[in-house]
């Protein structure tokens, strides 16, 4: 089929849902700075949510079509692994309807290329409809799966249905390791508005909604509340921070957003167990982490299994701030240890709250790795670095 006309390239992006997370957020900054002279994005949702808002906000154009969500599709039962076979057979006519849809929008459009930015939507709608109607697909990984049959699968699709492949970090890219096609790889590190970020007066509208005030420091985690995520390692740091400083609070930043919603009223619990809840802030779901970034004096990731590529980190580092992370997945591609941040085992509360007490005590060394954690920032994860790559990927693919 041939699609496309002279002028603008039209590029599909598909996402499996409109909430925000990480992915999504990324995906709204490339939107945002792809160059429309040369190409126009058309955003294809499952529903209408804050993802569609943001994305109308800025004039992009948000198309719903009604994708069948994800659904378990085995379960396991006395050490055995068991197939749902009504679920497997709904959701492959779901499936074929979902390709349906999406083929009559691609021709309808004249779609040059499509840009997956999720695993779901890439395996079960991108992967079929671009490789049927002969449209370059370009899958955005943004996990890092365990090995089993699902990751074979995936790294199957890719070499037999997928153009290309940007993946946010080397880490990512190991899954890929076995794939036949390697050269249709690219990594692509996450891009961040790096003039965004680096004043502190944007951080004094959240001190002042939580009530902390200037001279009080204020350590911080953002992210969605999951096990892995390490809030709960966190805490278990706080804990033993608060027995040798005072005048100090924790921030928790986020909530539940795909599953898991439960987790919240452990980490409180926990909290409480250890006697430091009122120490401990829990912000929700928040829309506006440079500001909340600008409030804090220190900045922690805690995810005690590998992290494709936070997107938190690096904005964390352009804030300037200084940074404890656990070096896991892809975070050790953008946090030095000693260098821009200190880096720590995964699961180790004191680790963490030495580091943390080390940049409290001497402001020398806190000074020194922000600087330059807010130098790397610059150079190596701004997106206008990040829709450069990325746009030149495109060129692969698509006459420009």
């Amino acid at each position: 089929m041939s699609v496309g006309k002279r002028g603008l390239k039209k590029i599909l992006y598909l996402n499996e849902t409109a909430s925000i997370g990480g992915a999504e957020n990324s995906l709204l900054l490339l939107i945002k700075y792809l160059d429309k002279d040369l190409f126009k994005p058309i955003v294809v949702l499952p529903e209408e949510g804050l993802l569609s808002k943001r994305l109308k906000d800025i004039d992009v154009r948000v198309e719903i079509l009604k994708l069948p969500k994800a659904v378990p599709l085995s379960s396991t039962f006395s050490g055995k692994r068991r197939y749902r076979i009504t679920a497997l057979i709904r959701h492959y006519f779901n499936t074929i309807i979902s390709v349906s849809r999406l083929w009559d929008f691609i021709r309808k459009e004249k779609i040059d290329l499509i840009h997956s930015n999720s695993l779901n939507a890439n395996i079960w709608w991108a992967a079929p409809v671009g490789f049927i109607c002969r449209v370059p697909i370009i899958w955005h990984v943004r996990d890092i799966l365990p090995d089993g049959n699902k990751k074979r699968w995936y790294v199957w699709v890719s070499d037999k249905m997928v153009s290309g492949v940007i993946v946010v970090s080397n880490a990512v890219g190991e899954m890929f390791k076995d794939m036949r096609e390697k050269d249709k790889i690219k990594v692509i590190y996450n891009g961040v508005d790096v003039d965004k970020y680096g004043n502190d007066a944007d951080g004094l509208g959240i001190r002042m909604e939580f009530n902390v005030g200037k001279s009080t420091r204020l350590v911080g985690i953002v992210g969605r509340l999951d096990g892995w995520k390490g809030q709960d390692v966190f805490i278990d740091a706080a804990a033993i921070i608060l027995k040798r400083l005072d005048d100090i609070k924790f921030l928790i930043v986020g909530d539940a957003i795909f599953t898991n919603g439960g987790f919240r009223g452990q980490l409180e619990r926990k909290a409480h167990a250890l006697g430091v809840y009122k120490d401990i802030i829990f912000t929700g779901f928040r829309d506006d982490i440079h500001s909340v970034l600008m409030a804090m004096d220190i900045f922690v990731h805690a995810s005690v299994k590998p992290d494709p590529f936070p997107r938190t980190v690096i904005e964390a580092m352009a804030s300037g701030k200084p940074i404890v992370a656990t070096s896991v997945g892809g975070v050790v591609e953008a946090i030095h240890d000693g260098v821009n941040g200190r880096l720590i085992p995964p699961s180790d509360p004191d680790r963490l709250a030495e580091s943390v007490i080390l940049y409290l005590s001497d402001k020398n060394i806190a000074t020194k790795l922000s600087k330059r954690a807010r130098k790397d920032a610059e150079e190596l994860f701004s997106i206008s670095v990040n829709v450069e790559k990325t746009q030149n990927f495109y060129r692969r693919f698509i006459n420009i």
